[in-house]
């Protein structure tokens, strides 16, 4: 089931980058029209200051909103895992008063501080892979790991 999903994920990643190229050269603006900056320098123009803050702010919003989300789904494989036995017991441990892995995210914070190249958001493609090969290799060996375990 997961290297299905995995491979259901990548085709439709391919179909978004063909709909991106498909884009380009329908529109016929350069690809350095799709530059950072580029939505808001449109919003600026197409209603002004207030639309251009508000795209702005409105993207700072959302990437934080996504990082968030990021940290606390990467975070709760260490934590099964380590419920599990197939980790230390270390990463079963949540914070009693809001029950947040908090031996989890700090791994996973230092994991992502010293991977270097920019942090998280240059990374996230590459932790986003390597998370979807975890599961992938667990869910492989999740029979053998049983009868380890019993």
């Amino acid at each position: 089931m997961a290297v299905e999903n995995a491979l259901l994920f990548r085709a439709a990643e391919d179909r978004a980058q063909a709909a991106r190229v498909l884009a380009v050269f329908v529109t016929g603006l350069p690809s350095s029209a799709f530059e950072t900056g580029s939505w808001a320098d449109v919003a600026g123009l197409v209603g002004g200051n207030w639309l251009r803050a508000g795209l702005v702010l409105g993207g700072m919003v959302s990437g934080f909103g996504i990082f968030n989300a990021l940290v606390m789904s990467y975070t709760r494989l260490p934590l099964a895992m380590g419920q599990d036995g197939m980790l230390p017991r270390v990463f079963a441990k949540v914070h009693p008063k809001t029950k947040a892995p908090w031996v989890a995210i700090l791994a996973c914070a230092a994991g992502w501080a010293v991977s270097g190249n920019g942090g998280v958001w240059v990374n996230q493609k590459r932790m986003k892979r390597a998370s979807v090969s975890l599961v992938m290799v667990v869910w492989r060996s999740r029979r053998s790991i049983a009868r380890a375990m019993s």
